[in-house]
């Protein structure tokens, strides 16, 4: 999802930057129970927001807005 959503973007520099977040915390959560990452909690903030920008529902934005501060903040707590 975050990669399809950089590539959509046509932003190399954010798609880079997604794709090296990606690739440092990937080990990390395949060695962690995925409750603790709330990985469920995630794909439905995906849905949401590829919802949002298929209906292209200006509330996109601040649905990704949120889904980056959860996650920020969900890793926090883990690392």
């Amino acid at each position: 999802m975050n990669m399809g959503a950089g590539a959509a973007c046509a932003r190399a520099r954010l798609l880079q930057m997604i794709e090296d977040l990606v690739r440092s915390i990937d080990i990390q959560m395949r060695t962690q129970p995925s409750h603790r990452f709330g990985l469920k909690a995630s794909q439905d903030e995906h849905r949401a927001i590829v919802a949002a920008c298929r209906a292209k529902n200006a509330q996109a934005v601040a649905l990704l807005q949120a889904h980056i501060e959860h996650t920020q903040e969900t890793l926090r707590q883990a690392l």
